[in-house]
Formats: C-alpha cells, sequence, structure tokens
C-alpha cells in the first residue's frame, strides 16, 4: 500500500474525510458508493460498482454471440468500458456519459465516428443504458458496420435483462 501522509480523525459519528486531492485522483464522486474490506488491521476502501458483479457472465456471453450478430459489443460501468477486447478500460466520452446520465437508448441512423480515450470507432450504433435498483450504472454499446436490425435490439434487451437481475 502507498501512504499518503494524511491523517483525519473519525467524528463522534464514526465519519472520516476523504481529502480533496485524493477523491479527485480516485475518480470519487459525493454519492458514490464505497466497499470495505479488512485485511488484516487495515481498512481497505475501494470504490463500488455494481457492474462488476455482472462482467464475468456478460464476457462469456458477449464472445459467444459476437461473431454471430457481426457488431462489437461492450459493457461500459459509469466511467469506462469494462468488458474484454480492444477498447477495454476506456474512459467514456462526454456523449455516453450524458446518455446515461439522461438513462436514453440511442440508436444511430448513419454511420458515425465514436472517440474513446485511444481509439476511434466508425460503425451504426445501439447504446441502452443499464438501470439496478433505480442506479444508472452502464451502457450496452453495440457498434457494426451495418444499419441495427430488430434482432440487434431483441439481443440488447436479452442482455440487459440479464446485466439488470444479477
Amino acid at each position: 500500500m502507498k501512504n499518503t501522509g494524511v491523517i483525519r480523525k473519525i467524528d463522534e459519528l464514526g465519519r472520516i474525510v476523504i481529502p480533496k486531492e485524493l477523491r479527485k485522483v480516485l475518480k470519487l464522486s459525493s454519492g458514490d458508493d464505497l466497499e470495505i474490506f479488512v485485511d488484516g488491521s487495515s481498512i481497505v476502501l475501494q470504490k463500488y460498482s455494481a457492474m462488476d458483479n455482472a462482467i464475468e457472465e456478460s464476457n462469456k456471453l458477449i464472445s459467444s454471440v459476437e461473431d454471430l450478430v457481426d457488431s462489437c459489443i461492450y459493457i461500459t460501468d459509469q466511467e469506462k468500458i469494462i468488458t474484454k477486447g480492444d477498447l477495454e478500460n476506456a474512459e467514456l466520452p462526454y456523449n455516453l456519459k450524458e446518455l446515461l446520465t439522461e438513462r436514453k437508448r440511442y440508436i444511430s441512423e448513419s454511420e458515425e465516428e465514436m472517440v474513446f480515450s485511444y481509439s476511434i470507432k466508425r460503425g451504426y450504433y445501439l447504446i441502452e443504458p443499464i438501470i439496478q435498483n433505480s442506479d444508472a450504472n452502464g451502457l450496452i454499446i453495440i457498434s457494426k458496420s451495418s444499419p441495427v436490425t430488430k434482432e440487434d435490439e431483441f439481443f440488447v434487451k436479452v442482455l440487459k435483462n440479464i446485466i439488470e437481475n444479477k
């Protein structure tokens, strides 16, 4: 573990303040969930993502279906792509974060470019928000070289249902 040199007192309600600099570096915002672990005599705080529970099964399903639907399928959390593949850990562009915040579905009418942190993808897109326990926790993104079909929409509904009910 890395020593930050920060020391904080616990108040009478058992609370501590995480310094702003650490919150900024770790991308922690007001309202974020933290998971608490105990390691010997240490308390470890980790940003919690409800999407972590669904990712392993999603990766299996996506890898088995991707070739059949001639698409690239990505699952995100609130900040980055979390499925294995060419865009793993790529940060979400602003327009996708906005779709997530607004809980909006998006289907591109024509081929377009989507810019991720280290890659530009060109194609037709179907983007669906993932809602768990009333929280917008991520997105399902299908990128393909041809227009989105009813079959693609059905597949996203199935995948969304599997992820949301984990």
